[in-house]
């Protein structure tokens, strides 16, 4: 998924414009915010070549909530605390386990951040698109558009 994301978004720098899931996911296109994509994704990429650790998540859990899909703790590198949601959605597709990756990880190394979830996250790619940049959701939605 992240690599036809990278792929993706070399194509729009490459032409100065956006693609289709781009301008979806990020809205406007101009170059620096395209690089700023790219080179997130770069980082994104890297971590997940690397390695990563994976904790499933237990009712003691301060954050535990049963909507819960995951959450990182910043400081503490390359660990992935997974909640129930993760559990029970899809591998692939919209809101999947492998996009909660993808969100999980942009905090860890791009420093995105939680402005807006789901369809309010892609809201932000028309009213805001240098918010939508540095938003988690952002990212993860992009991603997923590459199955």
């Amino acid at each position: 998924m992240v690599q036809g994301a990278l792929k993706d978004i070399q194509v729009a720098n490459i032409w100065g414009g956006p693609t289709v899931a781009y301008a979806k996911a990020f809205g406007a296109y101009d170059q620096q915010r395209g690089q700023t994509v790219e080179n997130n994704l770069q980082s994104i990429n890297g971590a997940l070549q690397g390695t990563l650790t994976f904790n499933s998540i237990t009712p003691s859990d301060p954050n535990y909530s049963t909507s819960l899909f995951a959450y990182v703790t910043i400081g503490v590198p390359g660990v992935i605390n997974l909640g129930p949601a993760y559990w029970q959605a899809s591998p692939v597709g919209t809101d999947s386990q492998a996009g909660t990756i993808v969100h999980e990880v942009s905090h860890l190394v791009a420093g995105t951040q939680d402005y807006a979830y789901g369809q309010n996250a892609l809201q932000l790619a028309t009213t805001n698109p240098g918010k939508a940049i540095q938003n988690a959701d952002n990212y993860e939605y992009y991603a997923e558009s590459f199955p």
